[in-house]
């Protein structure tokens, strides 16, 4: 292929990167504003997120709020991350790590 084809892709990245950042933002104030902790608030915005880029186009992927949290109480599966470090802890409940 030539670099036209590069370039094409490259967009389609920066566009579905640029949605994901918009819909984690606004999870991440919704929550906020509902009450969440900042902890919780970043679970659920991470998931509103990943959401909006399960589908192909900007709006699709994106569920209510009562979907998106059922999505994550009912166990969402997240890729394990290991830190080797002493000064964060994973907390087993909310499946969020904490700096101390």
């Amino acid at each position: 292929g030539d670099h036209r084809d590069l370039h094409r892709v490259d967009r389609r990245q920066r566009q579905m990167c640029i949605r994901d950042r918009d819909s984690t933002i606004a999870g991440f104030l919704s929550a906020l504003l509902r009450g969440y902790s900042p902890e919780d608030a970043a679970v659920a915005a991470t998931a509103v997120g990943a959401c909006n880029v399960e589908a192909a186009d900007s709006l699709s992927g994106l569920r209510s709020w009562e979907e998106t949290m059922e999505r994550i109480n009912q166990g969402w599966e997240r890729v394990p991350l290991k830190l080797n470090t002493k000064d964060w802890l994973y907390d087993e409940k909310r499946c969020i790590w904490i700096k101390e």
